[in-house]
């Protein structure tokens, strides 16, 4: 059981902060380049605060200090960077992205937002330089956006300022140009209507692919913040509960989500103070945080279960409780054989963790969704939308195309707490008539070539190199060095594992399950590969089947997954050296 004390939630403004997380989490993206330390899954907000006199007005309860606690509070903790820039005529201060990889980082965090004060004037373009230098000089990792909040235009004292209200504008168009070209929107709020350069915000919004927006009260957001969410989210808050309070103890049970949901932010909003909270929750991975404005129940690997909450507020007023899911999931999608015109081709999508690879059998999980495949002709640019029946391995389409020529499929999938999809696959529709004479061709060519190599040469053998490298590891401190195995080691064999390979240079790393991943060798200078494993396997952008062989050419790469702790192991193959080339 976890108590919480709640002191006056404010109904309207966590509304705002909650909405505000999940705008930017859904709609900002990154820019190309990637840093090796930070996941591209990562997300980095950089705040831009106006601290200047006039805020103590237009945010006398510090709004806009709470959204960043509230941010830092339910921020999916292993995929989230924040920093900030507290700025008026002058720096007051800052912090660089910082990973909030722990509860305690996370507390010294919030902390460093307590100290901000408001004086002086307000110089826009110098707190978005200094924020631009401080995403500049981390890196362009990730996902990326700067989101600017202010109550004025550019006001600076020119008899006791170095600067002029020109070279603010310089500033900020130097950001504006550099954001627009690595495709990191900047997102603007102002807090007021007076004294407001509306043009300005519009303006840095507009040329760097965010938005901008204006409130009076925090209430004026309500509804541009859940018109976003329609539009761009990933993960959604969901009303669960509306209660009117008694003045007495009252009780209400949420049922949490699947299994496979990462973490579960339980929110309560009030007009008032609430008196009491409490939670009942069968697990030990909770914990809760509270402020002025707002509290917050955050469960990790929540299990499907109720949570049973009790509490006592002001008699009449209305408590709200919202909830909002993280997951940690990524679409999978396949192309099944060789799609021609006039006959059905079928498409089939998943989805995986997104830290093992493993796939997601769990039809009671898919069944929750709606699920879409979209498919384009990249000749016309024509897209059709193909619904799509859920399974219990994930989600089948079938569709016959009345067209040759290229195409590309990807899925997309919502339920009412998360919403995915999957990277578009390209393939080719070729004409089916013509097809059935080419494969009649081939098979004479094949039993030509077949006699002719069983007759003239002689068995395949082992030829090449494997170079390979490990992306994941068990235990993260640990590192293995990249290691090459020549392939003619192995040529007086018939085929041999993956386990052996691995074990022959001394980097097995005890993966018994590579023991049913195996190689043979194919004719001229090819690999032939095959499983029987537990392990995801892709080559390229496909998954290998258990059981089903595949031809490795030189140049070729294999990912293997292992699902018990999550190794990932890259493969190249490779032609070998004429140094490193066994006699005949």
């Amino acid at each position: 059981m976890r108590n919480i004390n709640k002191y006056g939630l404010k109904k309207y403004c966590m509304i705002l902060l909650v909405s505000l997380f999940w705008w930017i989490s859904a709609g900002s993206y990154g820019a190309e380049a990637q840093d090796e330390k930070v996941s591209a899954d990562t997300l980095n907000v950089m705040f831009v605060l106006d601290t200047s006199y006039s805020m103590n007005q237009t945010d006398k309860e510090r709004i806009s200090i709470e959204m960043l606690k509230l941010f830092t509070d339910i921020s999916y903790l292993s995929h989230t960077r924040i920093g900030f820039v507290a700025f008026n005529d002058s720096i007051e201060s800052f912090q660089p992205l910082t990973e909030l990889t722990t509860n305690q980082g996370k507390e010294v965090f919030k902390k460093s937002f307590d100290s901000i004060a408001r004086a002086g004037r307000t110089d826009t373009g110098l707190g978005l330089k200094k924020a631009w230098e401080l995403i500049s000089n981390q890196g362009f990792a990730g996902r990326a956006c700067l989101v600017l909040l202010t109550d004025g235009e550019i006001d600076i004292n020119l008899d006791n300022s170095q600067r002029s209200p020109a070279d603010a504008t310089k500033d900020i168009e130097f950001v504006i140009k550099e954001a627009a070209a690595r495709n990191i929107p900047i997102y603007t709020v102002a807090m007021g209507r007076t004294g407001v350069n509306r043009d300005l915000l519009e303006d840095i919004s507009r040329r760097t692919g965010g938005a901008s927006y204006i409130a009076d009260i925090p209430q004026d957001l309500i509804e541009v913040f859940n018109n976003i969410f329609a539009a761009n989210f990933k993960s959604s808050i969901v009303p669960v509960a509306s209660v009117t309070a008694t003045g007495e103890i009252q009780e209400i049970q949420i049922k949490l989500p699947d299994i496979h949901a990462a973490e579960a932010n339980i929110m309560f909003l009030s007009s008032s103070a609430l008196k009491e909270t409490q939670v009942y929750y069968g697990s030990n991975n909770i914990g809760f945080q509270n402020t002025q404005h707002y509290s917050s129940v955050k469960i990790t690997n929540p299990k499907q279960q109720d949570v049973k909450i009790l509490f006592k507020g002001i008699p009449q007023d209305v408590i709200k409780v919202n909830m909002l899911v993280h997951y940690d999931l990524k679409g999978q999608i396949q192309v099944e054989g060789q799609p021609q015109k006039g006959q059905g081709t079928v498409f089939k999508a998943w989805l995986i963790e997104s830290k093992t690879g493993q796939p997601i059998a769990d039809k009671n999980l898919y069944d929750t969704f709606s699920a879409m495949f979209i498919l384009k002709n990249l000749d016309t640019g024509e897209t059709i939308k193909l619904p799509a029946q859920a399974g219990e391995n994930g989600w089948q389409g079938q569709y016959e195309f009345q067209k040759t020529g290229k195409y590309s499929v990807s899925v997309q999938a919502d339920n009412r707490f998360f919403s995915t999809g999957s990277t578009a696959l390209e393939f080719s529709v070729s004409d089916g008539t013509v097809m059935e004479k080419v494969a009649i061709c081939l098979l004479i060519v094949s039993i030509v070539a077949m006699i002719f190599y069983r007759e003239k040469r002689a068995k395949p053998r082992f030829v090449g190199k494997i170079n390979g490298y490990y992306l994941r590891l068990h235990d993260p401190e640990e590192e293995v060095p990249p290691f090459s195995v020549l392939l003619s080691d192995f040529r007086t064999k018939k085929k041999t594992s993956l386990f052996e390979m691995l074990k022959k240079v001394h980097a097995d790393q005890g993966l018994v399950e590579a023991e049913d991943i195996w190689f043979m060798p194919g004719v001229d200078k090819t690999l032939i590969l095959s499983h029987n494993s537990v392990c995801t396997i892709l080559i390229g952008q496909n998954v290998l089947c258990k059981n089903q062989n595949y031809v490795l050419h030189y140049g070729d790469k294999i990912y293997v997954t292992f699902p018990e702790y999550g190794e990932e192991i890259e493969l190249h193959y490779k032609n070998a050296k004429p140094s490193q080339k066994p006699d005949d």
